[in-house]
C-alpha cells in the first residue's frame, strides 16, 4: 500500500542556493524522465500531454481575461523543483507577462505520479497556483516555489490515461470494511439515509457503491466502481486523504468526475468522510466532517462487517490472518 505520513511529506524550503533566472528566454531544462506521455490530472480540467520540456494545455483565469489551451515549458530546476514557465507571454492591459508555477514530483509507477503544487494560490487567477510577472522580470525559485509545507490541498495526482483501473493500490486499512452510509451535501440535505452499502472488503482495492439500493450519485462515479490511487494520514490530526480513481467511461464534470479526493476519520465505531471533485480543498474549507463548498458532502458512515489483514512471522513462516466483525441492526 503506497500511503504515507502526511507531516512526512510537508517540507520547509531549504534551497542551499538561491537560483535566479532572468525570464527571458529563459535557460531550459527537461521534466523527469518517464514522465513523457498524456495524464489524466486531479488538479486540471483538461489531460496533460507531457513532451520531454513541455506540458499542455493549461487554461489561466485572470480578472480581465481567460487564456486557454496554453502550453509550459520546464523553465529551470532547483533541487527537486521545476519551476515551469508559459511557452509565450500572454498580454493584460497591454502588457506582456510571463505565467510561473513550481512542481515537485514523487514516481510511484510507470503511469502514476504524485505532482506537488509548490506556488501559492493566486486570487486574481482563479485562486489557482500561479505567479504572473512582467517578461522582464529577474524570478528566482524561492520566489516561485513559495509553499512552504505541502497540504492537502497541494498534492495532485497525474494517472496515464488508460491505466486508472491498473494502477490501483489498497486503501488504507482504516477504511477496509461494508459500509451503511448518509451523505449529506454541503447545503444540508441529506441522501442514501442509510438505505445502500459502500464495500471495501470484497476488493480492498476498489470501492463499490451499490447504485441500486440508492440512486443517488455517491463518490462522483455512476456504476459506483473506483479504485484508490493514493492516500496519506495527517498525524496531527487522524485524518486520511484518500485519491480515487472513477471506473466509469466517462465522466460529465458536473455529477461524476474521472476524481475524488475524500478525507475520512474513524471515531468511535463511526467513520467520517467527506468527499470532494478531484483534489481536496484547503483546512479551512475541509475536514473529515466539514465541507464548505457545493459539489461537496459529507458521509456518516458504520460498518457492518470490518476487515482487516494481520500478518506475524514465526521463525521462517508467516501467518495470515483476516478477520470480519458484524455490526448487529444494520445491513445484512
Amino acid at each position: 500500500m503506497r500511503s504515507q505520513t502526511f507531516r512526512s511529506l510537508m517540507r520547509k524550503k531549504s534551497f542551499a542556493a538561491k537560483l535566479v533566472r532572468n525570464s527571458v528566454g529563459g535557460q531550459g531544462c527537461s521534466f523527469p524522465s518517464g514522465l513523457d506521455g498524456v495524464y489524466d490530472s486531479t488538479h486540471e480540467r483538461d489531460p496533460l500531454t507531457f513532451n520531454s520540456s513541455y506540458v499542455s494545455p493549461f487554461w489561466v483565469d485572470t480578472q480581465s481575461h481567460l487564456f486557454e489551451n496554453l502550453t509550459f515549458e520546464c523553465n529551470f530546476i532547483n533541487g527537486s523543483y521545476y519551476i515551469a514557465r508559459s511557452a509565450t507571454s500572454i498580454t493584460i492591459y497591454t502588457v506582456p507577462y510571463y505565467i510561473y508555477t513550481c512542481w515537485m514530483f514523487t514516481k510511484m509507477s510507470d503511469n502514476k505520479f504524485v505532482q506537488y503544487q509548490g506556488t501559492t494560490k493566486l486570487a486574481s487567477a482563479a485562486n489557482l497556483n500561479y505567479k504572473i510577472y512582467p517578461i522582464a522580470y529577474a524570478v528566482s525559485s524561492d520566489l516561485i516555489c513559495d509553499v512552504s509545507a505541502f497540504t492537502g490541498d497541494t498534492v495532485s495526482m497525474l494517472v496515464k490515461q488508460g491505466t486508472g483501473e491498473s494502477e490501483k493500490t489498497s486503501c488504507p486499512v482504516s477504511l477496509w470494511g461494508k459500509y451503511v452510509y448518509s451523505l449529506t451535501d454541503s447545503s444540508g440535505s441529506t441522501f442514501c439515509s442509510f438505505n445502500s452499502w459502500l464495500d471495501i472488503c470484497t476488493d480492498t482495492s476498489a470501492p463499490t457503491v451499490n447504485t441500486t439500493l440508492c440512486t443517488d450519485t455517491t463518490l462522483y462515479s455512476a456504476a459506483g466502481n473506483l479504485y484508490c490511487l493514493f492516500s496519506m494520514t495527517d498525524s496531527a490530526t487522524s485524518d486520511t486523504y484518500v485519491y480515487l480513481y472513477n471506473g466509469d467511461t466517462t465522466v460529465d464534470s458536473s455529477t461524476t468526475y474521472r476524481f475524488t479526493c475524500v478525507l475520512m476519520k474513524y471515531s468511535s465505531s463511526v467513520t467520517y468522510m467527506t468527499q470532494y471533485p478531484n483534489e481536496c480543498l484547503d483546512s479551512s474549507s475541509q475536514n473529515s466532517t466539514y465541507i464548505a463548498t457545493s459539489p461537496g458532502g459529507v458521509y456518516t458512515m458504520y460498518a457492518n462487517v470490518t476487515c482487516r489483514k494481520y500478518s506475524c512471522s514465526m521463525a521462517t513462516s508467516t501467518f495470515l490472518f483476516h478477520t470480519e466483525q458484524g455490526n448487529p441492526g444494520l445491513l445484512d
